[in-house]
């Protein structure tokens, strides 16, 4: 779990995501898209517990952070590891900080800029300026469907991974599994277990400052 020393720190990062989507978003021209969208800033603790892949901590933050991409995170997005670094691993916690696109209806508008005594007390101490109902940017976003399984940076031992990130972090963002998937008995990069997701994500052409590289390339 996150722990109490770093949960301010933490908190500020969020924070300072939100103000920054909220402004870029803001800069954007009328939503042209079918659905007008609003980022939703959170902040999730993933739990990864493999059997068969030994990752080094910079490549699981890689692999992270380049399926969270695809899935429509924006270019602000931390993942950070707790994990021994230049070591091999296949169990490490993750807190990840992230912006993706929401339905901006009523009740998501209000959720996103509905701030505890907490968040108004980090935020006035690290000087940042909170979104409004009125001010939060809203930009056009569709759904996509995405194959996570044919992303640059993965491959076949990774299936656990992506079964993880499906069962832990997606549930919590605008993201739809399209197929059960099922991981061999044996790891291997030549094997490409299919998995498919559809996720909402900004627009195409969007003035939008979006990033689909991964923020570790």
């Amino acid at each position: 779990m996150i722990h109490a020393r770093s949960k301010k720190q933490h908190l500020a990062v969020s924070l300072c995501l939100l103000a920054s989507a909220a402004a870029t978003a803001v800069q954007a021209s009328e939503p042209r898209g079918d659905i007008t969208a609003i980022w939703r800033v959170q902040q999730l603790e993933f739990d990864y517990r493999g059997h068969r892949t030994l990752y080094s901590c910079e490549a699981l933050e890689r692999k992270i952070a380049s399926v969270l991409t695809a899935v429509g995170a924006s270019s602000g997005l931390k993942v950070q590891l707790a994990c021994r670094a230049g070591g091999l691993t296949n169990r490490a916690v993750a807190v990840i900080t992230m912006a993706a696109p929401i339905e901006a209806t009523p009740e998501n508008v209000r959720a996103a800029t509905t701030y505890s005594t907490e968040h108004l007390l980090v935020a006035r101490l690290n000087k940042i300026s909170l979104p409004t109902e009125n001010d939060l940017g809203r930009f056009p976003a569709q759904w996509q469907t995405v194959a996570l399984h044919k992303l640059r940076n993965i491959d076949g031992g990774d299936c656990e991974l992506l079964r993880a990130l499906s069962t832990q972090v997606f549930p919590q963002l605008a993201v739809r599994a399209e197929n059960r998937l099922s991981c061999p008995l044996a790891s291997s990069a030549r094997m490409h277990p299919k998995f498919v997701v559809t996720a909402l994500v900004p627009a195409p052409d969007e003035s939008v400052v979006y990033a689909r590289q991964s923020t570790a390339d």
